[in-house]
């Protein structure tokens, strides 16, 4: 995944790791410890931190798409009434799966 990112240790979730990481060729790592970019340059870590979410909720919105595409084609395939609808934007939050 060319540009990609991946949690680590000091994700500010603070579960431990559910994978790991074995890159495919050379590559750039960048570690960053949180405490130490919040105390150098606060703005920076704002920053980082607002584009991590929007990369992270962009792939929430395709793992949703693709549970809600997966969940017709399971409805269909096993003769349920068609509940669930496709469309072009997620459902609202409380609907969705």
């Amino acid at each position: 995944m060319d540009g990609g990112l991946f949690r680590g240790n000091g994700h500010p979730d603070r579960f431990p790791p559910i994978g790991h990481v074995v890159a495919e060729k050379d590559c750039i790592l960048i570690a960053i410890h949180e405490i130490i970019l919040r105390h150098i340059n606060p703005e920076l870590a704002l920053k980082l931190y607002k584009n991590l979410t929007a990369i992270m909720a962009e792939r929430i919105r395709k793992n949703n798409e693709q549970i809600l595409e997966l969940t017709v084609r399971l409805e269909r395939s096993s003769g349920q009434k068609e509940s669930t609808q496709i469309s072009g934007t997620a459902p609202p939050m409380d609907q969705r799966i």
